[in-house]
This record gives structure tokens, sequence and C-alpha cells, in this order.
């Protein structure tokens, strides 16, 4: 990201002592890693996924615009049967909105299997919500 945390348990908080720093083998140098308060951090943030891939999993990030009416689609093509998690994230814009029912845009995700001839099956989807995240799985 491009912002340094300042607060308490910032890399140059006086909350810090040698022997602490030592305990937990936190560093200036650690770029990327910071320590927050929980007070604080409830403040600053309103979710925190955790996500552990395991090797044989595939990752596939794209970037996308959803500026018009339009649908946007992506196709993905699976060979064998397997768990798939489908997410969209709209850009964080906690604090910049003036009118609450500007925040997000109302996103949903619809899973379909092709069957024949250009039809498709439902396999799963996930409800229309006004958040920053939306999550379907298969």
């Amino acid at each position: 990201g491009g912002h340094t945390w300042t607060g308490a348990w910032s890399a140059t908080s006086p909350l810090w002592t040698t022997p602490l720093r030592s305990e937990v083998d936190h560093t200036d140098s650690d770029r990327g890693t910071f320590w927050i308060a929980l007070p604080d951090f409830l403040r600053y943030f309103e979710t925190l996924t955790v996500c552990y891939c395991e090797p044989s999993f595939a990752d596939l990030r794209a970037l996308a615009s959803f500026g018009g009416p339009d649908h946007v689609f992506a196709e993905v093509f699976v060979t064998e049967p397997t768990e798939s998690h489908f997410m969209i994230h709209q850009t964080d814009m906690r604090g910049t909105f003036k009118d609450p029912d500007d925040e997000y845009c109302v996103a949903s995700i619809t899973v379909l299997q092709p069957v024949a001839d250009g039809a498709y099956d439902l396999l799963t989807h996930s409800e229309y919500c006004r958040e920053r995240d939306v999550l379907c799985s298969t």
C-alpha cells in the first residue's frame, strides 16, 4: 500500500521496548507489515480476510471495470470436479461517500454450467448486495 501506520504500535511508536521488539521478532525493516492495537484496527478496518491456498490451488485475479449498465461476464473452464470460490472486490472507499446509498454498486455472482447447445444450468448464485466484497462458492 501507499500508506504507513503512524498510530500506537507503529514502527516509531514509543510503546515499543527493546525487549518487547525482540520477543515478537519485530524490526523497523519489516516493510509491508505493521502492528496495530485492536481498538484502532476496529476503527479503520471493517473486514479481515485470511486465505490459505493449497499448493494445488489455482488463484486467478483480473481487473475489471463496472462503469455501465451492462453485465460483466467471465468464463472459467474446469476440466474436473473442483471446489471453487469466486469473489468481487470493489475499491475500498470508506469515508469518501456523502450519501450511504452511494457507497458500493449492487453486485451478485452467478455460476452457470454449460449443458448443451448454448444452454446452461444454474449451479449457484450469491444474493444481490451493496457490499465491498461479494463471495460465491460451489
